[in-house]
């Protein structure tokens, strides 16, 4: 497998390049049967300054992060359709969030809740879609909190969590979290890139991404899946070029 290392200003070096600073900085340590599954707080935090200057920097001219492609393999999002919603939350929102494509398929919601550790940089990007607290004339309650640290007292009907866990850095928490914190019969909205057990060292061997340390199994996903009754599925293979990825689009009510 070729070699990939993306530093902290967002460049990339291949081939014998990138297996010499992969030799020196990797994400090996990190590496257990389930795969990357989390990370230390220094490794976390290295990866949140990359995200924000990609988001603020690189992306300041942008209205879209992908938000419209998990649109179209989410089918539209139409299994929401008519939902009565009390407390709706989407876990790392970004500056564009999925919701401004979600929220209108409930037949009501009373309470919108959007976080992400970043978020109050987030609303000053030019293009947020929550600026003065209102997203699709909704008010918004930020909270500014990773997944890992949100208040376990709040409880939600609606969670949404698409494409976020790789920014995170302790899954196994944030799973028992998720769980806990969705209503009986509620509702989660889940994607996530997902690698076979098979492939996981040569992937964390030969790919160093500052922004991106969370390499999730596929068997490990699945396991926490298989709490919901699935409602929606759809797996994507090979997305972005990448021979050993597997999307998985999943939509499921906590029984």
């Amino acid at each position: 497998m070729d070699k990939i290392f993306v530093d902290s200003k967002g460049k990339l070096f291949q081939g014998k390049k990138a297996a010499g600073l992969i030799k020196e900085k990797n994400d090996l340590m990190f590496l257990s049967d389930d795969g990357v599954v989390s990370v230390s707080e220094m490794r976390w935090k290295e990866a949140q300054k990359y995200e924000l200057n990609f988001a603020m920097k690189k992306q300041k001219a942008h209205s879209d992060d992908r938000n419209i492609e998990h649109y179209n393999r989410f089918d539209s999002y139409n299994i929401l359709n008519e939902l009565d919603v009390d407390n709706y939350i989407e876990m790392g929102c970004g500056p564009f969030t999925n919701s401004r494509l979600i929220l209108n398929k409930f037949k009501s919601v009373k309470k919108v809740f959007l976080l992400d550790p970043l978020i109050d940089s987030y609303i000053k990007h030019k293009n947020c879609t929550y600026k003065g607290d209102n997203l699709c004339g909704y008010k918004v309650n930020r909270l500014c909190s990773s997944i890992e640290n949100i208040d376990s007292e709040l409880k939600f009907d609606v969670i949404v969590l698409i494409n976020v866990l790789e920014h995170c850095y302790d899954i196994p928490l944030i799973f028992n979290k998720l769980y806990d914190q969705l209503n009986k019969n509620g509702t989660i909205v889940f994607s996530e890139a997902t690698i076979q057990k098979d492939n996981l060292e040569e992937i964390v061997s030969s790919i160093y991404d500052v922004g991106h340390s969370i390499r999730l199994s596929t068997e490990f996903v699945e396991k926490f899946l298989r709490k919901f009754e699935q409602l929606y599925r759809k797996d994507f293979y090979k997305l972005y070029n990448q021979p050993w990825r597997h999307d998985v689009y999943f939509i499921g009510r906590k029984i």
